[in-house]
């Protein structure tokens, strides 16, 4: 039998629903199954990706192999003539269904890690009201909604989270689902 924690490994994290469970999906994974499993999405599927390259899709995201004379362009996330990039670092792009993502390849420069971008908290940046009443976990190039409330909320035997005050004042409070 199955373990809350293994239903929706290693892409997803199970919710416990009245009666049944449904998976919360990490970035660059989308649900299947009625919502029961986490599936990779292929993002090489937009044919309007990586133009002057060629799309290759990894698990939970997808990398832009650009042509000779081009290099990708951090601005719009595609491959573009050198002339275009002068003064400009130079890396392999790589997307996820999440805010874009930069790696880097060893034969792009000889200090590769000194063009390797600072991560963005999102969690930080876009405050509570990304995840909804749910908890915002940063992770490198990317965020996921965990479950749990934030502070000021109450976990439910329903598994909502309801603000505190509600409780308190005896009124009827809204459930808030976050898939992110």
């Amino acid at each position: 039998m199955l373990v809350p924690s293994e239903i929706c490994s290693p892409h997803g994290e199970c919710l416990n629903s009245h009666g049944s469970y449904f998976c919360i999906c990490a970035p660059g994974f989308s649900n299947v199954a009625g919502g029961i499993s986490c599936q990779d999405v292929d993002e090489c599927a937009d044919k309007s990706r990586c133009s002057q390259g060629q799309c290759l899709n990894t698990e939970g995201s997808y990398r832009c192999l650009c042509e000779n004379g081009f290099k990708h362009s951090q601005e719009t996330d595609d491959c573009v003539g050198e002339s275009s990039l002068l003064g400009k670092s130079p890396v392999q792009g790589e997307g996820s269904s999440a805010p874009s993502t930069q790696s880097w390849s060893p034969s792009d420069h000889p200090h590769p890690l000194a063009f390797f971008p600072a991560d963005v908290d999102e969690c930080k940046e876009y405050g509570d009201a990304i995840c909804g009443t749910w908890r915002c976990q940063n992770s490198l190039g990317s965020y996921r909604c965990i479950v749990g409330c934030q502070p000021g909320f109450h976990w439910t035997p329903l598994g909502d989270c309801i603000a505190q005050r509600r409780l308190q004042q005896g009124g009827a409070a809204a459930s808030h689902w976050a898939l992110g």
